[in-house]
């Protein structure tokens, strides 16, 4: 039997592995999946022949929102409890633990009250009424220089984009409609980055 990338599938044998994802089309007798409960494995159809799955039997939240790419590095995808393990390891306290309030977290709200006070609906209306949109672009780019959260590629493409002084009003407008608008956050979100 043949797999296709992106099937769902059942080991027969071990219903504790849960439900999982082909992660790439079965060849040369092997077939590579990630299972909800156990991670990813190669196996060897010579030896079990994977179950498909569908409907109700094939629903996984996890496997919904994963990402799922075949690597030729080492690195291999892992369960929700070993991420959890390893992320404990790396930050012993958890979210709450000091090392991770150092190194993930203060930066970023140090970020998020320079975005409130620059970026502030009452600043931004001003600074368009007042055909200044310059410094609404300017404020952003300093609300991004204060986190790692955007790649310096992007940093530099937008920071070239506003050059323009047409892209800076279209920019700031497109801005607070996306902060401060009254549609639902997910449709502002979707029509942002329609300014570009």
């Amino acid at each position: 039997m043949e797999y296709a990338k992106g099937q769902r599938v059942r080991h027969p044998k071990m219903d504790e592995w849960g439900v999982g994802e082909v992660l790439e089309d079965s060849r040369h007798g092997n077939v590579s999946i990630f299972f909800v409960g156990e991670g990813e494995k190669t196996l060897s159809l010579d030896h079990v022949k994977p179950v498909v799955v569908s409907g109700e039997a094939a629903e996984s939240a996890l496997l919904d929102n994963l990402k799922l790419i075949p690597s030729k590095s080492p690195v291999r995808y892992t369960t929700l409890d070993e991420s959890v393990e390893y992320f404990l390891s790396q930050f012993p306290g958890g979210f709450y633990g000091e090392k991770f309030h150092e190194q993930e977290r203060d930066y970023k709200e140090k970020a998020s009250q320079l975005a409130i006070s620059l970026l502030a609906k009452d600043v931004i209306q001003r600074a368009i009424d007042n055909d200044d949109a310059a410094s609404v672009c300017q404020s952003a780019m300093k609300v991004m220089g204060a986190t790692n959260l955007v790649f310096p590629n992007e940093k530099m493409a937008l920071k070239d984009g506003l050059r323009d002084p047409g892209n800076q009003v279209h920019f700031s407008v497109s801005l607070h409609d996306l902060l401060y608008g009254e549609e639902s956050l997910e449709t502002r979100f979707n029509s942002f980055p329609d300014y570009a």
